[in-house]
């Protein structure tokens, strides 16, 4: 068994004190990852990428130009609202099983009103959009957003925690870590953890959602107000994305495959 899939099953196993990520995504991986994600799985490749403007093949956005990759991790080097990335390659399509995302993010010391709720990063699911007519309207109100805001709060939806993450760490790394697990009456049980970079918990958020919403593409999303001035400074940047759950694996060739 490779380091990869030691550390996927640590992730995975349901203890709750083991949830564990290599320090060294960026710098190291499998050679055999890619062909790794499965119709059930999907593993970020754009830590393995040399610095590009071009996105990975696997992942898309409307607003491509708005994203590159550098020194492993994906940036968004814009500032504004709706920058959403799409996971082309996998869609939850079953809600009765459990659903788990990571992902490892940054803010950047920007000083673009922080205290402003919708500013913020994470993960957007659900989004229900045909590939083939991609375009920007996929990002307007399109699937449920769940993450972070940029003045340290955890939210799941409409749902804000209360407790503030320290500006020092936003800036220097946040694992947001989520489950929903399947409950009677159609309903997901959805906890959102944020840990810092030595595993510590530094803030957790619980909800209930309606499954049936989750169901679609699965992406990340940036979102902040509009910058007033020019820079050249990234808004946020990920450095990791794996999310696990009853999904379909879409061959970017446009061979589809349904796992029944």
């Amino acid at each position: 068994m490779d380091r990869r899939e030691v550390i996927r099953k640590l992730f995975f196993s349901g203890n709750k004190n083991k949830i564990l990520l290599p320090d060294d995504l960026s710098t190291k991986a499998s050679s055999d990852s890619i062909d790794g994600n499965t119709p059930h799985r999907y593993i970020s490749q754009w830590q393995q990428l040399p610095d590009s403007t071009s996105l990975s093949e696997d992942i898309g956005s409307p607003y491509s130009s708005d994203w590159c990759i550098k020194n492993g991790e994906l940036h968004c080097v814009c500032h504004s609202i709706e920058r959403t990335l799409i996971i082309r390659t996998y869609r939850l399509v079953e809600t009765s099983k459990v659903f788990k995302a990571v992902t490892i993010l940054r803010f950047f010391d920007n000083r673009i009103d922080k205290a402003w709720k919708e500013n913020y990063a994470g993960f957007r699911i659900g989004v229900k959009v045909d590939l083939d007519e991609y375009d920007p309207a996929i990002t307007t109100e399109n699937g449920i957003d769940i993450g972070i805001t940029r003045d340290g709060c955890l939210f799941i939806g409409h749902n804000f925690s209360s407790k503030q993450i320290a500006e020092e760490i936003l800036l220097t790394e946040i694992r947001l870590v989520l489950s929903a697990i399947p409950q009677t009456g159609g309903k997901y049980f959805t906890k959102l953890k944020a840990l810092d970079r030595s595993g510590n918990t530094l803030a957790t958020l619980s909800d209930e959602q309606e499954a049936a919403t989750w169901m679609g593409f699965v992406g990340l999303v940036s979102q902040s107000q509009p910058e007033s001035y020019n820079t050249d400074e990234s808004s946020v940047s990920f450095r990791y994305l794996e999310v696990e759950g009853r999904g379909w694996i879409n061959i970017i060739e446009k061979e589809h495959k349904t796992i029944h």
